[in-house]
């Protein structure tokens, strides 16, 4: 508890969409970090900090994307948390 990470990835989409990115602890559902993002047909790169309220091994990622309808292909890569070194 009180350890600051650093989540990173890249991606991008067929078309402009949402998407959030939500680090969980299950199963009580307990939100340990967030960031939320638009993706664009380009390539580029999304980062957030959260300091995690709880310790724990079972961590779970959650990526939810879309939001406006339609048909759309996502790509993400590089995904990566990390302890935070400022």
């Amino acid at each position: 508890a009180g350890q600051t990470y650093s989540v990173t990835f890249k991606a991008r989409s067929s078309g402009v969409l949402p998407v959030n990115i939500g680090i969980w602890q299950p199963p009580e559902g307990t939100n340990i970090g967030y960031g939320e993002y638009q993706l664009y047909p380009g390539w580029e790169t999304y980062s957030f900090e959260f300091q995690a309220p709880l310790t724990t091994t079972t961590g779970m990622v959650n990526i939810n994307v879309g939001g406006n309808g339609g048909t759309h292909t996502v790509w993400i890569d590089d995904f990566e948390i990390q302890p935070y070194a400022p």
